[in-house]
């Protein structure tokens, strides 16, 4: 039985879902699913200036989404996201294709919460085209 902390999470996965998610592939190796994630535009210090010490950022982009949505049909292995991963998407006709990274020492993915509902995934912006 789920405990309340797991059922906001569920709660809110599906209210993220259905106000806020956009349809994308998630691809590895030539295997796909689709899912439904929504993104959040994060800037990330991952070093310092060694001449002005000033912080350095990369912008990332975190997908978050609902653990049990990450699957692909073909892998019987539990879902882990990998540096490397490709997340798709149009937009208003325009292609993006996001790279899993990892900013700076974290990992390329992280729980959201502590029931392992949510997960959110690291990934950079490396393509922008118009549809074909």
């Amino acid at each position: 039985m789920p405990n309340c902390f797991e059922t906001a999470a569920a709660v809110l996965g599906g209210a993220l879902k259905t106000m806020a998610g956009r349809s994308v592939t998630y691809e590895r190796r030539g295997q796909t699913f689709t899912a439904t994630g929504t993104p959040n535009k994060v800037d990330y210090e991952t070093d310092v200036d060694p001449q002005t010490g000033l912080a350095l950022a990369v912008t990332f982009f975190d997908w978050t989404f609902t653990f049990a949505d990450l699957d692909f049909a073909s892998d019987n292995t539990l879902f882990e996201a990998k540096a490397g991963d490709q997340i798709k998407e149009t937009l208003n006709g325009v292609d993006y294709v996001y790279d899993v990274a990892s900013p700076g020492k974290r990992k390329v993915w992280e729980w959201l919460d502590s029931g392992g509902v949510l997960v959110v995934i690291h990934s950079k912006l490396t393509s922008r085209a118009l549809s074909a």
